[in-house]
């Protein structure tokens, strides 16, 4: 198990975020300066020792390599928990639609020469093979 020894500040913002408040909220209540209480709450949500001591608090106990070896995994499990923030949920589901959900118009090499070739291949391209000839009406005379 992870040795989850937390600063002073570290151990106050754990303290107010199970009690509900927000990262900046906690943050001031932990002793930052409120100006920069934004950043610092952000910093601190991120902090891996933060999670870790989170997530036990929260009755969660995730090992902090889970994170590590599978962030899909990991950030789909916290937007399905139901005892996490809505805050927190929402932005592990933010996170993900990368790893779900192709942009549109987005897409690698591969899609756009196939794309270019479907493109070549339609009848109303000039690179497009010729159509072939109808009915070929013999000149010659019929003897």
């Amino acid at each position: 198990m992870m040795n989850h020894t937390l600063t002073t500040r570290q151990a106050a913002f754990v303290e107010h975020r199970l009690r509900g408040a927000t990262n900046a909220d906690a943050a001031v209540q932990a002793g930052y300066a409120e100006r920069s209480a934004s950043e610092a709450g952000a910093r601190l949500a991120r902090h891996p020792k933060v999670i870790a001591e989170l997530a036990m608090r929260r009755g969660q106990a995730h090992d902090a390599g889970d994170a590590v070896d599978d962030p899909k995994a990991y950030l789909l499990t916290a937007m399905n928990d139901a005892k996490l923030d809505l805050r927190l949920r929402m932005e592990a589901a933010k996170a993900l639609l990368p790893y779900m959900h192709q942009k549109m118009g987005e897409g690698g090499k591969k899609d756009a020469a196939a794309a270019a070739a479907k493109k070549a291949s339609t009848p109303a391209s000039r690179f497009s093979p010729a159509k072939p000839p109808g009915n070929v009406i013999s000149l010659r005379n019929k003897e």
